[in-house]
C-alpha cells in the first residue's frame, strides 16, 4: 500500500522512478512493459516508471542518525542501497523523495532495532549484481515461454534483491525466493 512521507517508518520500501537519461534501465523497462502488460498499464496509470527500490532502515529523527546540517535538522530517510562499490546505507532527503519516489508499506509491523541491525550487517558491502540487468530480461523471457519461474543465486545483489532480502529477514516474503526478483512483480504486490 502506498503511504505518505509522514507515515514512513523503518521497514517500509522506497521506490525511486527511473532516471530518463539512464539508457540501460530504459531498455529493460521498455522490454518489461512489452512482456508484462499489467506492469505497462500500472506505469501508465501511475505516470511513473519505477526502477530502484530500497528498504527504509531509519528516519533521521530516530535512534541512529540524529543529523543536522548548518544548524538545521535534516528531514529524510536512510535506506540500504545497492551500489557498485558495495551495498551501504545512504540518505534521501524529503524534497528528493517528494519529486522522485513513492513509499510503500508491506510489513504489518516495523522491524525492531536488532532486526534492522542484523539486516544492515548482512547486506553492507554486498557486491553489486551488474549482470542482473541483462539476466532480468533473459529470465523473464524464458519464464514467459516455459511458464516456470526459476532463478540463479549468487553473492551479488541488485536493489530488488536487497529489498526482497530485507522483507524476508523482517518476516514477510515480498517475492518468493524461487522467483527471479522483478520490479514489475514487486510493484503489483506492493500496490495490491
Amino acid at each position: 500500500m502506498e503511504i505518505s512521507f509522514s507515515e514512513a517508518r523503518p521497514g517500509d520500501i522506497l521506490v525511486v522512478r527511473r532516471n530518463p537519461n539512464d539508457k540501460v534501465s530504459g531498455i529493460i523497462t521498455w522490454v518489461l512493459k512489452r512482456l508484462d502488460r499489467d506492469f505497462a498499464s500500472w506505469t501508465k496509470r501511475k505516470k511513473v516508471d519505477p526502477w530502484h527500490t530500497a528498504p527504509i532502515t531509519n528516519l533521521t529523527d530516530q535512534w541512529r542518525f540524529p543529523l543536522t546540517a548548518r544548524g538545521k535538522k535534516l528531514v529524510g530517510l536512510w535506506v540500504m542501497d545497492a551500489q557498485m562499490g558495495g551495498a551501504r546505507e545512504i540518505y534521501y532527503g524529503k524534497d528528493y523523495i517528494a519529486k522522485e519516489c513513492k513509499i510503500y508499506r508491506w510489513l504489518d509491523e516495523s522491524p525492531t532495532s536488532p532486526e534492522i541491525e542484523s539486516y544492515i550487517k548482512a547486506a553492507t558491502g554486498a557486491s553489486y549484481d551488474i549482470k542482473a540487468y541483462f539476466s532480468t530480461i533473459f529470465f523473464y523471457f524464458i519464464a514467459k515461454i516455459t511458464k516456470q519461474n526459476f532463478r540463479v543465486h549468487d553473492k551479488s545483489y541488485h536493489c530488488w534483491e536487497l529489498t526482497s532480502l530485507a522483507m524476508r529477514m523482517w518476516g514477510k516474503e515480498l517475492q518468493d525466493i524461487t522467483q527471479y526478483p522483478l520490479i514489475s512483480r514487486m510493484i503489483r504486490t506492493l500496490d495490491g
